[in-house]
């Protein structure tokens, strides 16, 4: 259940991307460079194009793809602009999950999950200068409490 939990938070965090407007940097597609991507053993993922858009105040991110087994994920969710708690409309987290999104600047926000009020996952999302490249660095502790952080790159398409 974390692991499907961490992979969503990863399409999550992705995606807090959406705070910005028509200039914002998170607004786009962006896909995985599994090659320039580290996972820790059991968080792979194959694959995953992550879609952001903006309508007014309210980010709407779409994730699409597979985990390292090949498991199908779909994710939509939408976010205040500016911050504040994810709400999931499709594939979302397991329930006692609650996600939640901050703007640290106009390339970097940050999306901390808890579980059952305990942290179980923050991800450091930034956009680069160019706005070419999406990383996000995530540390989290797994279902069995063991420690992991996976840096995931994206590219804009």
């Amino acid at each position: 259940m974390i692991r499907k939990f961490s992979f969503g938070l990863l399409v999550v965090c992705s995606f807090g991307l959406l705070l910005l407007g028509a200039d914002d940097p998170f607004v786009g597609t962006w896909k995985l460079n599994v090659a320039k991507s580290h996972f820790a053993k059991g968080h792979e993922t194959a694959d995953l194009t992550i879609i952001v858009a903006r309508q007014g105040d309210i980010a709407t991110t779409m994730v699409n793809g597979a985990d390292g087994a090949g498991k199908v994920i779909s994710v939509k969710y939408t976010v205040p602009v500016m911050g504040g708690t994810l709400n999931f409309t499709e594939g979302g987290p397991p329930p006692g999950m609650t996600e939640v999104m901050k703007r640290v600047d106009d390339h970097t926000v940050d999306i901390t999950s808890t579980m059952n009020e305990k942290q179980v996952l923050v991800q450091h999302v930034v956009v680069s200068t160019n706005g070419k490249t999406l990383t996000s660095k995530e540390t989290g502790v797994d279902e069995n409490g063991k420690d992991f952080k996976n840096v995931n790159v994206y590219g804009r398409q």
